[in-house]
C-alpha cells in the first residue's frame, strides 16, 4: 500500500513539474509584456512604431531600448532622449566597463552616450542592421581654398586644380524611416576657419553647393544641410 502511495505522489510530481514549468513561462512572457507596453506609453511611441528590445541597468531598471524607428536611452537625469536611426552614427559594446556607447547627431551637434547595462545582448547588431537601412551614402570632398576660384567666383569643390586635399567637407545623406526623408549632414575638418580658409557663410554656401551636386549626381532629393562640427568628440 506505501509503495503503491509512494509511486502516485511521484507520478504526480513528474507531471505537476513540467506544468508548473509552462505555468511560469506565460507568467512571464505577460510580466515581459505588461511591461514592454508600459515603456511604448512612457516613451510616447508613434503610432505603429515596433519595440525591439529593451535592456536592462546593473540595478534592473530598463535603461536603452530600441524600436524599428529609433534608440531611446535613459540619461543621468532620468529623462529618455531619442535619436532616430537616421541620427545614430554607431552602438558599440564596451566589456571592461560593461557599458553600451552611443554615438549620434543630435540637431546641428554630434552626441555621446554611455548606459551601463547588465548585458551586451544584441544592442550592436540590431544598431548596425538600422543604421545600414538609413545610410544612403557616405563622401569626402576636397575643399577647394578661395585663392582658386570656380567660374561663378565662387569657391568650386571636388578634385579641381587648386584643391587643398588635406581639407574636405564630410557630406552623409540619411533616410529617415517610415517617412523617407532624406538628411543631409555636412561637416569640415577644422570647423568653420579652422585651417581650411573658409569662414563659416562661405562655408555654408560650399556646403549647400556639394549637397546640390551630390543629390544631381545620385538622383536624391535636395534638402538644405545640416552644419556638425568635425571631428566629432570620441
Amino acid at each position: 500500500m506505501q509503495a503503491d502511495g509512494a509511486r502516485g505522489i511521484a507520478a504526480i510530481r513528474s507531471v505537476s513539474r513540467p506544468l508548473w514549468w509552462l505555468v511560469e513561462g506565460v507568467r512571464r512572457v505577460a510580466s515581459r509584456a505588461r511591461d514592454h507596453a508600459r515603456l511604448r506609453d512612457r516613451l510616447a511611441f508613434e503610432r505603429g512604431e515596433r519595440l525591439l528590445s529593451a535592456a536592462r541597468s546593473p540595478e534592473g531598471h530598463y535603461a536603452l531600448v530600441t524600436s524599428d524607428r529609433a534608440l531611446y536611452y535613459r540619461a543621468g537625469n532620468g529623462a529618455w532622449p531619442r535619436l532616430g536611426w537616421e541620427q545614430v552614427t554607431g552602438v558599440s559594446w564596451d566589456a571592461a566597463g560593461r557599458r553600451m556607447v552611443i554615438a549620434g547627431l543630435g540637431g546641428s551637434a554630434h552626441t555621446r552616450a554611455e548606459v551601463c547595462l547588465r548585458d551586451r545582448g544584441s544592442m550592436p547588431e540590431i544598431a548596425m542592421e538600422r543604421i545600414t537601412h538609413t545610410t544612403l551614402g557616405s563622401w569626402r570632398i576636397p575643399i577647394q581654398l578661395p585663392a582658386s576660384t570656380a567660374a561663378d567666383g565662387h569657391p568650386g569643390f571636388g578634385g579641381r586644380p587648386g584643391a587643398d586635399r588635406s581639407r574636405h567637407l564630410r557630406v552623409e545623406a540619411r533616410r529617415k524611416p517610415v517617412t523617407g526623408e532624406v538628411l543631409w549632414f555636412v561637416s569640415a575638418d577644422g570647423g568653420p576657419d579652422g585651417g581650411h580658409g573658409l569662414a563659416a557663410g562661405q562655408l555654408h554656401g560650399y556646403a549647400e553647393r556639394a549637397v546640390a551636386r551630390l543629390s544631381a549626381d545620385f538622383g536624391l532629393p535636395c534638402q538644405a544641410p545640416v552644419p556638425l562640427p568635425w571631428p566629432p568628440r570620441r
